[in-house]
């Protein structure tokens, strides 16, 4: 049995969060993201003076995690979340979080940026009867 993309990007779109994995020199981090579907990519944002920044800047490669799912990718910064350029972006995620860079978003800064992840390998752990017996792999 192979990955279901279906499932892959249903899930995603129920949950709010999912972890989101970067390095460089050596150093992982590991923390939490708003994370929405954009096409084939993720997106998620972060402020400009982050760890998770400097580090994507570094190393594009990326490791992402929730439900049943994990996955590695790349990732692509893609400039300042209020830009003209990224107001598509902007819309794509109001869609799932109706509230963000508005006046009740928490966690809105002026330095926000974008960050694009397009999946190269998607694992997904298939269940029969509440017990893992395979681990799907999707090479992109």
């Amino acid at each position: 049995m192979g990955v279901e993309m279906d499932a892959f990007w249903e899930e995603l779109e129920k949950i709010a969060y999912v972890s989101l994995a970067t390095s460089k020199d050596d150093i992982v981090t590991v923390r939490p993201v708003a994370a929405v579907r954009n096409g084939e990519r993720i997106l998620v944002r972060s402020n400009q003076p982050s760890r998770k920044i400097a580090q994507i800047a570094a190393n594009a490669n990326v490791a992402l995690s929730f439900g049943y799912f994990y996955l590695q990718g790349r990732a692509d910064l893609l400039g300042s979340c209020q830009s003209e350029e990224n107001e598509a972006n902007r819309d794509t995620y109001r869609k799932k979080f109706p509230e963000a860079f508005g006046k009740k978003d928490a966690y809105l800064e002026e330095d926000d940026v974008f960050i694009s992840i397009l999946p190269t390998r998607i694992n997904q752990w298939i269940f029969k009867e509440e017990t893992p017996t395979e681990l799907a792999e999707l090479l992109l």
